[in-house]
Parts: C-alpha cells; structure tokens; sequence
C-alpha cells in the first residue's frame, strides 16, 4: 500500500487497482501508460478537506483506468483452426491416453502401445 499524509491524514492506494482483469495484459505497453498518466494527471489540487480527497482518489483511480485502456491493445477472439477429422481427433486422443497411462506406470508394453499410435498419427497426418 501506498501512505500519502495530507494535513494528519492518511490516503491509501491500492496498487492493484491497474491489475484487475481486464483492464491490462501482457501486452500492456507500460511505457505508453506511463506517458498517458503523465499527461493525464496534474499535480496541482488541493487536497484540505475529505471531500477533496475522496474526489481526487475517484479521479485518479479514473485517469489509471484510462490509461491503461489506451495502452493494452483490445484482445482480439482466438483463431481457431479448422476442425480436425474425427479420425485424428480421436487418434490424438487415444495417444494422449496412453501417454497418461505409460507416464504413470513406466511399463515397457505401454511404452510400445504408445510409440505405436505415435507413428501411425504421424504417417496419418503426414498423407
């Protein structure tokens, strides 16, 4: 938490308040967001009675939103690809069952099971 002091009172901030979902991402660009805030935000209020300070709290808190919207990009939906064949799909699923299977019992037989389905998914996709 952030104390500020005004006057024998305390202000906290949340430093979250920027890391709600939705509001950025891993694509957030923080120096643009820095550069809006700056631009954005004046130093120069007054800050003498609660109501003052509740008001620039709720601002402020308005100005970070902002700035952050401007610097994530909008997620675009997911690309999805084209349905898989049942045949694959289900050809995957099979290989991802014995792989489940031989990684939690280590049996030679499992292992051979699963090379198996491994190379005949391959030659399949490779067609």
């Amino acid at each position: 938490m952030l104390k500020i002091e005004v006057k024998q009172k305390k202000l906290r901030i949340n430093p979250r308040i920027v890391n709600r979902p939705g509001i950025c991402s891993a694509r957030t660009d923080w120096a643009l967001f820095r550069s809006k805030l700056d631009e954005k935000t004046s130093l120069q209020i007054s800050l003498k009675s609660s109501s003052e300070i509740e008001d620039a709290v709720e601002d402020f808190t308005a100005k970070i939103r902002e700035a952050a919207c401007a610097a994530t990009p909008s997620a675009s939906g997911k690309v999805s690809a084209a349905p898989l064949p049942v045949r694959v799909r289900d050809k995957i699923q099979e290989k991802r069952k014995l792989r489940k299977r031989w990684q939690k019992a280590r049996s030679p037989l499992d292992k051979t099971k699963f090379n198996k389905c491994a190379d005949e998914l391959r030659r399949f996709l490779v067609k």
